[in-house]
Protein backbone atom coordinates (compact mmCIF):
# COMPACT_ATOMS: atom_id res chain seq x y z
CA UNK A 1 0.00 0.00 0.00
CA UNK A 2 1.20 3.47 -0.78
CA UNK A 3 0.12 6.14 1.11
CA UNK A 4 0.06 10.01 1.90
CA UNK A 5 1.27 10.57 5.58
CA UNK A 6 1.70 14.26 7.26
CA UNK A 7 5.45 15.38 6.87
CA UNK A 8 6.53 16.54 9.83
CA UNK A 9 10.01 16.96 11.56
CA UNK A 10 11.35 13.19 12.80
CA UNK A 11 8.68 11.61 10.73
CA UNK A 12 9.78 8.66 8.18
CA UNK A 13 8.40 10.64 5.11
CA UNK A 14 9.76 12.58 2.24
CA UNK A 15 9.17 15.93 1.15
CA UNK A 16 5.82 15.04 -0.68
CA UNK A 17 4.77 13.10 2.36
CA UNK A 18 4.72 9.77 1.28
CA UNK A 19 5.87 6.30 2.37
CA UNK A 20 5.15 2.73 0.97
CA UNK A 21 4.00 -0.21 3.00
CA UNK A 22 6.74 -3.42 2.85
CA UNK A 23 5.29 -5.53 0.57
CA UNK A 24 3.57 -3.20 -1.85
CA UNK A 25 2.81 -3.56 -5.44
CA UNK A 26 5.95 -1.64 -7.85
CA UNK A 27 3.24 -0.13 -9.99
CA UNK A 28 1.24 1.70 -7.62
CA UNK A 29 4.76 3.04 -5.56
CA UNK A 30 6.16 3.97 -9.90
CA UNK A 31 2.57 5.63 -10.02
CA UNK A 32 2.99 7.35 -6.73
CA UNK A 33 6.64 8.51 -7.19
CA UNK A 34 5.56 9.94 -11.15
CA UNK A 35 2.65 11.84 -9.94
CA UNK A 36 4.21 13.15 -7.29
CA UNK A 37 7.72 13.88 -8.90
CA UNK A 38 9.59 12.47 -5.94
CA UNK A 39 13.08 10.32 -6.49
CA UNK A 40 12.86 8.20 -3.24
CA UNK A 41 10.22 6.58 -1.32
CA UNK A 42 10.44 5.32 2.32
CA UNK A 43 9.71 1.77 2.95
CA UNK A 44 7.63 0.71 6.17
CA UNK A 45 6.43 -1.71 8.46
CA UNK A 46 4.09 -1.20 11.32
CA UNK A 47 5.20 2.04 11.34
CA UNK A 48 9.11 1.54 11.55
CA UNK A 49 11.01 2.95 8.55
CA UNK A 50 12.21 -0.54 6.77
CA UNK A 51 14.23 0.89 3.86
CA UNK A 52 14.26 3.65 1.21
CA UNK A 53 13.41 2.22 -2.26
CA UNK A 54 14.79 5.28 -5.19
CA UNK A 55 14.11 5.54 -9.07
CA UNK A 56 17.02 4.10 -9.85
CA UNK A 57 16.05 1.18 -7.94
CA UNK A 58 12.69 0.58 -9.92
CA UNK A 59 14.89 1.19 -12.99
CA UNK A 60 16.95 -1.99 -11.89
CA UNK A 61 14.08 -3.91 -12.37
CA UNK A 62 13.78 -3.79 -16.00
CA UNK A 63 17.58 -3.37 -17.26
CA UNK A 64 19.09 -6.73 -17.88
CA UNK A 65 22.84 -7.37 -18.97
CA UNK A 66 23.65 -7.88 -22.72
CA UNK A 67 24.86 -11.89 -21.57
CA UNK A 68 21.32 -12.34 -20.17
CA UNK A 69 19.69 -10.88 -23.66
CA UNK A 70 21.99 -13.15 -25.29
CA UNK A 71 21.38 -16.08 -23.47
CA UNK A 72 17.49 -15.14 -24.39
CA UNK A 73 17.81 -14.90 -27.59
CA UNK A 74 19.70 -18.13 -28.23
CA UNK A 75 16.88 -19.80 -26.53
CA UNK A 76 14.47 -18.61 -28.72
CA UNK A 77 16.09 -19.16 -31.34
CA UNK A 78 16.53 -22.49 -30.67
CA UNK A 79 13.00 -23.16 -30.04
CA UNK A 80 13.00 -22.53 -33.92
CA UNK A 81 15.16 -25.50 -34.83
CA UNK A 82 17.21 -25.88 -37.95
CA UNK A 83 19.76 -23.17 -38.03
CA UNK A 84 22.44 -22.55 -36.38
CA UNK A 85 22.99 -18.73 -35.04
CA UNK A 86 25.62 -16.79 -33.04
CA UNK A 87 24.15 -14.03 -31.37
CA UNK A 88 25.94 -11.02 -29.08
CA UNK A 89 25.10 -8.42 -27.83
CA UNK A 90 27.27 -5.34 -26.80
CA UNK A 91 25.32 -2.30 -25.95
CA UNK A 92 21.67 -3.47 -25.94
CA UNK A 93 22.53 -4.05 -29.67
CA UNK A 94 22.05 -7.47 -30.81
CA UNK A 95 23.84 -9.35 -33.57
CA UNK A 96 23.06 -12.34 -35.16
CA UNK A 97 24.61 -14.43 -37.44
CA UNK A 98 24.54 -17.84 -39.79
CA UNK A 99 26.30 -19.03 -42.30
CA UNK A 100 23.12 -21.40 -43.27
CA UNK A 101 20.11 -18.89 -43.07
CA UNK A 102 18.02 -17.89 -45.57
CA UNK A 103 16.12 -14.74 -46.18
CA UNK A 104 12.81 -15.74 -44.27
CA UNK A 105 15.18 -17.70 -41.31
CA UNK A 106 16.93 -14.16 -41.21
CA UNK A 107 13.75 -12.24 -41.04
CA UNK A 108 12.47 -14.69 -38.65
CA UNK A 109 15.79 -14.17 -36.40
CA UNK A 110 15.09 -10.36 -36.33
CA UNK A 111 12.01 -10.91 -35.07
CA UNK A 112 12.47 -12.82 -32.32
CA UNK A 113 15.85 -10.88 -31.60
CA UNK A 114 13.58 -8.13 -31.49
CA UNK A 115 11.16 -9.65 -28.72
CA UNK A 116 13.99 -10.26 -26.44
CA UNK A 117 15.38 -6.53 -26.83
CA UNK A 118 16.48 -4.83 -23.27
CA UNK A 119 15.94 -1.82 -22.21
CA UNK A 120 19.76 -0.93 -21.31
CA UNK A 121 21.87 0.89 -18.93
CA UNK A 122 24.79 2.34 -20.96
CA UNK A 123 22.93 2.40 -23.85
CA UNK A 124 23.20 5.23 -26.77
CA UNK A 125 20.09 6.81 -27.96
CA UNK A 126 18.91 4.80 -31.14
CA UNK A 127 21.57 2.02 -30.63
CA UNK A 128 18.82 -0.18 -30.13
CA UNK A 129 18.37 -2.89 -32.49
CA UNK A 130 18.59 -6.12 -34.20
CA UNK A 131 20.78 -7.11 -37.07
CA UNK A 132 20.61 -10.77 -38.88
CA UNK A 133 23.02 -11.37 -41.92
Amino acid sequence: MVEAVESRAGTHSDRAGLTIALGAHVAALSKAMLDRRVHTVPVVDGGLLVGVVSRRDLLRLIVRDDELVAKDVRHHLSLLGGVAWWVGVVDGVATLSSESADETERHVATVVGHEQEPLHQSQPAGRRGVQAS
